[in-house]
């Protein structure tokens, strides 16, 4: 059995007889500042599969700036590295979070990004419905 989500199709479970999986995802925005890293607060439960990641920036970033993506708290996966100021980032991953996790921004090569440009990211996950 498929059951849709709301209708904006949120998310997707795929039930057995008393239990199930749903696949999600969760969105969100983040500001770059003159900071080190920018966390981009995905919040993806614990006990999640994650399954793929988008990351692209809405604003660009300051020229010149290039940029490294990873999942941070619950996973530590690396998810891009050395992207270019307005370069798309699509990853697959199969990590099992074991805690929040959201995703860390940090510029390539070290030291403080350029208060400048913002980042929107995608994070698609499956988690199991409880059995009955």
């Amino acid at each position: 059995m498929i059951s849709p989500g709301p209708k904006n199709l949120n998310y997707i479970t795929i039930g057995g007889s008393t239990g199930g999986k749903k696949e999600t995802f969760k969105e969100a925005t983040a500001n770059v500042t003159a900071a080190s890293t920018i966390t981009i607060p995905v919040a993806v439960p614990s006990g999640c599969k994650i399954v793929s990641t988008q990351v692209k920036p809405t604003t660009p970033l300051a020229a010149g700036e290039l940029w490294d993506a990873a999942l941070s708290g619950g996973s530590t996966a690396a998810l891009g590295t050395g992207m270019a100021v307005n370069a798309e980032l699509a990853s697959f991953t199969t990590d099992i979070t074991t805690a929040e996790t959201n995703i860390a921004i940090t510029k390539t090569g070290g030291g403080d990004f350029t208060a400048q440009g913002a980042l929107r990211a995608i994070v698609y996950y499956e988690t199991l419905v409880a059995m009955t």
